[in-house]
């Protein structure tokens, strides 16, 4: 089920990647103005854009694939976080949550590299 959801989430990532928001209408970097390109939802909503029409960050991409709440995601976390989040740090106690948001977010990351972390997972799945 886990590597399901990876290949779920990498293929969303893979269709458009962001940084700063979970789905964004356009590809935005850690600079890029943002006011027409947010999506923003109710906090009972879930996540369940289709490939190609958005773009995800890690977070996102992880959130919609696996059909949880965005607060649920930052509260309870999810077992597919933890599994992209152990090849970031072999801290037991790091929140997978925020590690993967602020990795995503940091400037100068890559499409390429958000991919390749969803592809480690997933060959170890």
């Amino acid at each position: 089920m886990i590597k399901e959801q990876l290949i779920a989430a990498r293929a969303l990532v893979a269709a458009g990647w962001t940084q700063r928001f979970f789905v964004t209408k356009r590809p935005l970097t850690h600079d890029d103005e943002v006011a027409d390109s947010v999506i923003t939802l109710p906090e009972d909503e879930t996540l369940s854009y289709g490939t190609g029409e958005y773009c995800y960050c890690t977070v996102g991409a992880v959130i919609c694939s696996a059909g949880m709440q965005p607060m649920q995601a930052a509260v309870s976390g999810h077992p597919i976080m933890d599994e992209l989040a152990r090849y970031l740090t072999d801290e037991r106690d790091a929140n997978p949550y925020m590690l993967l948001t602020e990795w995503n977010d940091t400037p100068g990351r890559t499409q390429a590299e958000v991919l390749a972390l969803f592809d480690k997972a997933i060959a170890a799945c």
